[in-house]
């Protein structure tokens, strides 16, 4: 899959600090910018992601949080945008359902103490990614990259 957007890079500690936290800023812009609609080849407009990639070691280390829109191709990416594949892999899904953010807070943490606690399955860190859908804006499901 292929996605372009607007980037961060953060980290789960920057993240958990109101003063430090990078995302709600992203957020506010790729909103208050309109940035979904002035991705070309967007493929349906209805959706968009938030990437989590380019992790430098696990969810401790820095990574790149992206929304974005996912694209039929990543010929045309506009100025101040990334475009990003999302590589094929196993994923397991969490769905968080309820008032946003709060469930998608919990829905990560949930994340944190399944991999904590589970031998079956180990994240990859290659790329995990939130599919929000502006009809259904109370459900977003999460997928989680894990190794084969």
């Amino acid at each position: 899959m292929k996605f372009v957007g607007v980037e961060v890079r953060t980290s789960y500690k920057l993240e958990t600090s109101q003063e430090k936290a990078r995302i709600p800023a992203l957020q506010q812009k790729f909103q208050t910018e309109q940035i979904e609609d002035q991705i070309p080849n967007r493929i349906d407009s209805d959706l968009h992601f938030a990437i989590y990639t380019k992790y430098k070691t696990d969810h401790r280390g820095p990574f790149s949080f992206i929304l974005s829109a996912e694209v039929s191709t990543l010929d045309t990416i506009p100025e101040g945008m990334v475009g990003v594949t999302v590589p094929t892999s196993k994923y397991l899904v969490f769905t968080a359902e309820g008032r946003m953010p709060d469930a998608l807070e919990k829905a990560w943490k949930d994340v944190r103490i399944y991999f904590a606690n589970n031998i079956d399955y180990q994240r990859a860190y290659t790329a995990d990614f939130e599919v929000h859908d502006k009809e259904c804006p109370e459900v977003v499901d999460v997928y989680i990259a894990v190794k084969d």
